[in-house]
C-alpha cells in the first residue's frame, strides 16, 4: 500500500515578490511521473509569474473549479485523479505566521505595516472627542433637554451604519455591573 503522508518534496509553494498572493498545493498521490510532471509546472509557474494579474489570469480557471468541487476536491492531472486539500484563510494566516503578537502585517494581502495603520487611533480619539462633546452638553442641558444626551455620538455611529458597516459603541461595566464610565467600540477593521 502506498504512503499517503505527503513529503518535503509534495509540497509546492508560489509566492510573488511582494507576498500579495500564495497557493500552496500538496500532492497526495507518490506516482513519482506524475510528481517530476507536477514540479516542473510549478518551477515554470514561479519563473513566469511576477505579477499579481498573471497568478490570478492563470489560476483563474483552477480557482473556480475548486469553489464548483467544494465537496469533493480532486482534480485530473496528466489523466489521474488527484486528491486536493483546500486551506482556509485563518489556516494560511497561521501558517504563515500572520496575525499574530510578532507579526508586521495584519493578512496576507495588507501591504501597510502595522505600525503604519493609524485608523484604530484616529478612531479612539474622533469618539472619544464625540463622548466628551456628549458629556460637555448633557452638564449643560441635562434639566432642559434630557433626550439630547448621546446626541452627537448616536449620530456618528448612525452615520457609520448607513454607510454599510456595522459599527455599536457601548459603555463598559465594573464588576457590579454599573457604568465604569469607559467606552468601547466594535472595531472598523472587521475583527
Amino acid at each position: 500500500m502506498d504512503d499517503v503522508h505527503p513529503q518535503p518534496e509534495d509540497t509546492a509553494e508560489i509566492i510573488t515578490g511582494s507576498t500579495l498572493m500564495s497557493v500552496i498545493g500538496r500532492r497526495l498521490n507518490r506516482d513519482p511521473e506524475i510528481l517530476q510532471t507536477h514540479t516542473r509546472k510549478i518551477e515554470s509557474l514561479k519563473k513566469e509569474m511576477d505579477e499579481r494579474d498573471k497568478i490570478l489570469s492563470k489560476l483563474k480557471k483552477d480557482l473556480e473549479d475548486l469553489r464548483a468541487q467544494s465537496d469533493d476536491l480532486r482534480i485530473t492531472l496528466e489523466s489521474k485523479n488527484q486528491e486536493i486539500e483546500a486551506l482556509k484563510d485563518k489556516f494560511l494566516l497561521l501558517i504563515m505566521g500572520l496575525s499574530g503578537a510578532t507579526s508586521h502585517y495584519s493578512c496576507l494581502w495588507c501591504t501597510i505595516h502595522k505600525d503604519r495603520r493609524v485608523t484604530d487611533v484616529l478612531t479612539r480619539n474622533l469618539l472619544d472627542e464625540m463622548i466628551e462633546w456628549d458629556d460637555e452638553e448633557a452638564h449643560k442641558n441635562k434639566v432642559s433637554n434630557p433626550k439630547a444626551i448621546g446626541q452627537h455620538l448616536q449620530e456618528a455611529v448612525q452615520t457609520i451604519n448607513k454607510c454599510g458597516v456595522t459599527f455599536h459603541v457601548w459603555e463598559k461595566k465594573n464588576a457590579d455591573g454599573k457604568g465604569s464610565g469607559t467606552h468601547d467600540w466594535t472595531s472598523l477593521m472587521g475583527n
